[in-house]
């Protein structure tokens, strides 16, 4: 026999909570004054990781009106921690329900936890499971929309009879667990579905052995980075989530995949530097498995020339070192050297400004001018990051708005004088987006590739331990400790709309109906809206609209296989098999002068691969030895300018991507001879092969182009920039939404807050 309900009643509500240390509470009954018989008192603490407490059990007492005092299992006496209490009682079928007040403690250390309680029901002989998840009330969420309260959503009654046990069976989420905990978490992961943690790994393969629910609070389609930080979000505040991914591995564009024997490529996304913060912590991802590897010196730009006086051809390697920096510009230029940490401090003021909009979704116009006067004034908190950046630009505001307004050229030519220092700098501004560094607006792009920080270095970049696969999967796994069920190799055919016209859930390919309040789409606008969602159900003046996202893109990426480091003539190696400083850096070629850029960018507007790519090679596995077997490496190419479609809008075939890939491995050769010969495997993904295998419409990495018409309050298109869609409870949660694209998880941290806030409602 089993029986699932859900309920919301408040019924006894009591706790208390101290900041004052060294000062045992007492707990406030502020619906009872006396406490009846089968009745559990709980104590931890929550302000450091370290003393992350098993919760102490009372006995019934023999009296109804007895008052009981907690027992501590594992604690001193003395309160030393911010503290709360917590008092249950099962009595009486009326006092099946119960809700939990719980203040948020001002410390950021402070965690707000989920409890699973089993309780014995002495008069049925059966356990009585109260499964407790929170309300909206999480403390990662803004203060606005933290509600403190915890209540009963589900009691289970059970075959078999348990005895109470006094271990309290209580899973404490987000804590550091004991090992018995930890096997809890892991039977709570993968009960609801068992290849839920298997599914974690950047090699997963198969079939799930168990089917995902029929219904859940949230679904996410797709196992994007942005959709994992989604679940992770939505599962810590209270709404059981389910995500499906199409692909046998997790992370979306943010994956690793073993391509050749031996090699592990970070296959399309290959460097991590925008991933928030305050994300890494709320998750908890280095504890999860993820690791970075810092890169010092981070950039380096060899020349094509011939060396003078026996000396090797001239190069410019950058990293942290402002005065090894100013050296090495020095050699083309003395001015420039001088000006080098002025433009640095500038850039670093401006793109901090930026970040309070990254955390918030866009402004709320609607919200602000239409509604009640209570809605207005809800809606006016979205401005708050907006303010917060002007605060922040003060007198720098123009020059904040030249730079993402005009071309890179105009700004860098006002800094500088020599030419590769320019050329280098210019790569951030085109990186992945079919722009030349005289476009207007190709200044932003370089904004959005210096704003973030790594190791709280501002502006850093680094690789990830075992490929970008390992941050994907390290959220994946927080995810899933709280709770979340996730699934890969599951495609979802289509959004099930409703008769009242909402989104109540998706239909898989084999035919199977989930169900759900919310559905998060974790692909791009194009995907979420033409291919997934009935047409019937959207406007037709938004499905043209859809239909004028710009999602041109010029990259080709290639992962080659090598037994050996490439050897460069301005950096000659030193010892066989032994790199160099600029070994672990992004390597610019064909970058000596902005000029060789913008020929790169014409090419490809006329409709061929460029004659002279600018080509960004990294190779991670001189920090990271797990990506490659001993004496080899993995190489990544990122190569622009390629269109999607070749002139005559003819499609690619294989000569063309060999022809194409042999035109890179040509220009490489001319910095490093014997490049060719060490190659022992290749992976070519022109823009079409982006968007099959990575579902990257158009083949652009960021979902969608970072120009301005397509940015904050445009992003994917002006009616939708706020994470809704014209349907209701269909929801975007990926990097074609506000603030756009790189490893970022903001795109997911804002909708799963949205989700969240609307609930609330």
């Amino acid at each position: 026999m089993a029986a699932h309900f859900s309920l919301r009643v408040m019924g006894f509500t009591f706790l208390l909570m101290t900041n004052k240390i060294g000062t045992n509470i007492s707990p406030y009954f502020s619906t009872a004054k006396k406490i009846r018989k089968h009745t559990a008192w709980m104590y931890f603490s929550t302000a450091n990781k370290s003393q992350n407490l098993q919760p102490g059990f009372t006995s019934a007492p023999q009296k109804q009106s007895q008052n009981l005092l907690p027992r501590f299992t594992s604690a001193q006496q003395k309160v030393t921690k911010p503290t709360a209490w917590f008092y249950f009682s099962t009595a009486k079928k009326s006092h099946k329900t119960y809700s939990l007040v719980l203040p948020q403690h001002s410390k950021k250390s402070h965690k707000t936890y989920s409890l699973d309680l089993l309780q014995h029901r002495k008069k049925s002989q059966k356990t009585h499971s109260l499964d407790l998840q929170p309300t909206p009330t999480a403390s990662f969420l803004p203060f606005y929309l933290r509600w403190p309260q915890y209540a009963v959503v589900e009691e289970k009654y059970l075959d078999e009879p348990r005895t109470p046990d006094p271990r309290v069976k209580v899973l404490l989420r987000g804590g550091a667990p004991e090992p018995r905990e930890k096997a809890m978490a892991a039977r709570e992961c993968g009960g609801r579905g068992r290849r839920a943690l298997p599914a974690l790994a950047a090699a997963a393969r198969g079939a799930h052995s168990a089917a995902p629910r029929p219904r859940y609070d949230a679904v996410v389609v797709g196992g994007g980075h942005n959709g994992l930080v989604a679940s992770a979000y939505l599962q810590k505040g209270g709404l059981r989530t389910v995500v499906f991914e199409r692909r046998h591995v997790l992370g979306g564009a943010a994956v690793t995949e073993e391509i050749f024997p031996g090699f592990h490529f970070s296959r399309a996304s290959y460097l991590l530097s925008l991933l928030r913060p305050h994300i890494c912590e709320d998750l908890e991802l280095k504890k999860h498995g993820l690791k970075v590897y810092m890169r010092d010196p981070h950039a380096f730009t060899p020349m094509l020339e011939e060396g003078v006086g026996g000396h090797p051809p001239r190069s410019l390697l950058l990293g942290s070192n402002l005065t090894k920096n100013q050296q090495e510009i020095g050699k083309f230029s003395k001015k420039d050297a001088k000006a080098y940490p002025e433009f640095v401090s500038h850039l670093e003021k401006l793109a901090c400004a930026i970040h309070p909009l990254l955390d918030g979704p866009p402004v709320d116009i609607p919200g602000v001018m239409q509604g009640s006067l209570r809605k207005r004034l809800a809606a006016m908190k979205s401005i708050r990051p907006l303010v917060k950046s002007g605060l922040k630009l003060g007198k720098n505001l123009p020059d904040f708005y030249e730079l993402v307004t005009a071309p890179i050229t105009k700004v860098l030519n006002r800094w500088f004088e020599s030419e590769p220092l320019k050329a280098t700098l210019a790569t951030d501004s085109v990186i992945g987006a079919m722009t030349s560094p005289s476009s207007p607006g190709s200044g932003y792009v370089l904004l959005h590739h210096v704003m973030g920080e790594l190791e709280k270095e501002k502006g850093a970049w680094g690789y990830v331990e075992g490929g970008m696969g390992g941050v994907s999967n390290s959220i994946a796994k927080s995810a899933c400790a709280h709770g979340a069920d996730i699934f890969t190799e599951k495609v979802v055919e289509q959004v099930l709309i409703g008769q009242d016209g909402h989104a109540h859930g998706v239909i898989l390919n084999d035919g199977t109906e989930v169900h759900s309040k919310v559905v998060l789409s974790n692909a791009t606008p194009h995907v979420t809206f033409k291919q997934l969602t009935p047409q019937d159900a959207l406007p037709p003046e938004f499905i043209t609209a859809v239909d004028q996202i710009d999602y041109t893109s010029p990259v080709t990426k290639i992962n080659v296989a090598v037994d050996r480091l490439p050897n460069f003539l301005a950096a000659p190696n030193v010892g066989e098999g032994k790199p160099g400083p600029h070994h672990q850096c992004s390597i610019h070629l064909n970058c000596e002068s902005m000029e060789a850029l913008e020929e790169a960018y014409r090419d490809a507007w006329q409709g061929r691969p460029s004659a002279r790519p600018m080509i960004e090679m990294t190779i991670p596995s001189v920090l990271d030895p797990t990506l490659a077997p001993p004496g080899c490496h993995v190489i990544s190419l990122f190569t622009q300018f390629t269109p999607y479609w070749l002139d005559g809008r003819r499609a690619w075939a294989e000569q063309d991507k060999e022809k194409f890939a042999n035109t890179v491995f040509d220009w490489i050769e001319h910095y490093a001879p014997g490049f060719k010969k060490s190659i022992v495997g290749k992976d070519v993904l022109t823009p079409p092969d982006l968007e099959r295998v990575f579902g990257l419409t158009g083949g652009n990495i960021f979902h969608g182009a970072m120009t301005l018409d397509q940015l904050y309050l445009a992003r994917p298109l002006p009616s939708v920039a706020n994470y809704h869609s014209p349907i209701k409870g269909l929801y975007m949660c990926g990097s074609g939404s506000h603030p756009g694209g790189g490893v970022m998880g903001s795109a997911g941290w804002n909708a799963a807050l949205t989700v969240l806030a609307d609930l609330r409602r």
